[in-house]
């Protein structure tokens, strides 16, 4: 991690290589159904990306916070570049995990369904 990860991962104490181990660990299982279900080590990605991508759990956040954030951090249009991305990645690797989201699990309308103004 170089850049702004560098003041993160020295917030993790002594051992920063675990610390990095974990969040690389999070980011590769975020997209593992069942994971956010326990918001250890490994879930909080997986929410936090539910809630962005999704709007998983966005009633359990205050109003006004999400209000100001989408203010400050506007979406540009993210549900298509999602939608976009998820796709190119399921034609170019069809025996993977997103191609099964697309496919069985419908993802890529809960993204167009996101309670997100776009």
């Amino acid at each position: 991690m170089t850049g702004a990860g560098d003041g993160f991962r020295s917030g993790l104490g002594r051992d920063a290589g675990a610390g990095v181990r974990v969040i690389g660990a999070g980011i590769a299982a975020h997209l593992t159904v069942g994971v956010a279900d326990d918001l250890g080590d490994l879930g909080f990605v997986s929410a936090g990306a539910a809630v962005d991508v999704i709007g998983d759990r966005l009633w359990d956040l205050d109003r006004s916070w999400v209000d100001e954030l989408l203010a400050r951090h506007p979406r540009l249009e993210f549900k298509r570049h999602m939608i976009a991305a998820l796709t190119e990645e399921a034609t170019n690797i069809p025996g993977g995990r997103v191609k099964w989201m697309n496919t069985t699990a419908g993802f890529r309308q809960l993204i167009r369904m996101a309670p997100f103004a776009e």
